[in-house]
C-alpha cells in the first residue's frame, strides 16, 4: 500500500471543509444567476439581484451549517482512513 505526502494527508483533511465553504459561493453564485434572470427577464428592477442574493445567501448558509454539523460529528467519512 502506498503511503501518502503530508500535502496529501493535509489535503484529504481539508476536502470536506472547503466542501462545506464551496456551498455558501455556490449559493451566492445561484443566487445572483436568480436574480439576473428575475432582472432580466421578468423586469422586477433592482429588487430583483436582492431577492436572488438573499435566497442564495440563505441556501449556501443552510448547507454550509449541515454540512459543517455532519463534519463535526464525524459522518463525512467516505474514503479509507
Amino acid at each position: 500500500m502506498q503511503k501518502l505526502s503530508p500535502l496529501a494527508k493535509t489535503m484529504r483533511e481539508m476536502a470536506p471543509w472547503l466542501d462545506a465553504a464551496g456551498r455558501i459561493t455556490g449559493g451566492l453564485g445561484f443566487g445572483a444567476l436568480l436574480g439576473w434572470a428575475l432582472t432580466g427577464y421578468w423586469e422586477v428592477g433592482a429588487w430583483g439581484w436582492g431577492l436572488g442574493l438573499g435566497l442564495g445567501a440563505l441556501l449556501g448558509l443552510a448547507g454550509f451549517i449541515m454540512a459543517a454539523t455532519r463534519l463535526s460529528q464525524g459522518k463525512n467519512r467516505e474514503g479509507p482512513p
